[in-house]
């Protein structure tokens, strides 16, 4: 069902339909603040950043969303 969700989220985001970014703050709130910062760390999410120093970072749903089911199946640890 998760594979079905994720698959419809990508062909949405390639027709343009939906946003596939989220910010820094709502990415926490969704996956884990903890989570978020070790994915990162290892390399697993990019940090999405448009300008320099105070500008908003986001990050890609469907990434999050990716890393977040391998890693509840074992496959990223």
């Amino acid at each position: 069902m998760d594979c079905a969700e994720l698959g419809a989220d990508i062909a949405l985001k390639k027709l343009g339909l939906v946003k596939d970014e989220i910010s820094q703050r709502e990415a926490y709130r969704v996956f884990g603040e903890g989570n978020v910062a070790y994915w990162v760390r290892r390399c697993w999410i990019k940090r999405i950043k448009t300008g320099e120093r105070n500008s908003k970072v986001s990050y890609s749903r469907i990434e999050l969303q990716t890393v977040r089911r391998m890693v509840e199946d074992g496959i990223l640890k």
